[in-house]
């Protein structure tokens, strides 16, 4: 959103959301599929390079949060 409109970002020094590990999209098997399609919906109508590796790394880079 930022690159496409060209809008500029900062930091905040602050929580605003605190989310637990897991979440709706992990529930299930169907729910992690779904919530895939839906990344890859939003990175190609973004233009984002490469959307489907995107998709299948995003998962695995959240494996280690069920082993904390």
């Amino acid at each position: 959103f930022l690159y496409l409109n060209k809008r500029k970002s900062i930091w905040l020094n602050k929580v605003l959301i605190k989310m637990r590990i897991g979440g709706v999209s992990n529930i299930s098997i169907n729910s992690r599929i779904a919530a895939s399609r839906s990344d890859f919906t939003a990175m190609r109508i973004n233009k984002i390079s490469w959307p489907l590796l995107k998709v299948i790394i995003k998962p695995l880079r959240k494996i280690h949060q069920y082993f904390e």
